[in-house]
């Protein structure tokens, strides 16, 4: 499956980010959404989500990531089990 169709970097959170700060969760969320999209639903055997899912998590996963900044005060991409609790 193709990255194409799911927005990487939303423009809410793009204008939030340095330009370091974006190309760096970029990368980070290109990593996990062809990860999703590739292997997440068994990577044993290979087999990744749906677009339609992967979409509307990666939508998810921007909103706790951008909570995460506002706890923090800060960037980071490295979120901890205490975040999600």
């Amino acid at each position: 499956m193709t990255i194409e169709v799911i927005p990487v970097v939303p423009g809410s959170t793009k204008e939030q980010l340095s330009e370091r700060e974006f190309v760096d969760y970029r990368s980070h969320r290109e990593d996990i959404i062809n990860w999703l999209l590739n292997l997440g639903k068994d990577p044993q055997t290979a087999e990744g989500y749906a677009q339609s899912t992967v979409k509307t998590r990666s939508f998810r996963m921007d909103q706790f990531y951008r909570w995460v900044w506002e706890e923090e005060d800060r960037y980071t991409t490295a979120v901890t089990h205490d975040h999600a609790d």
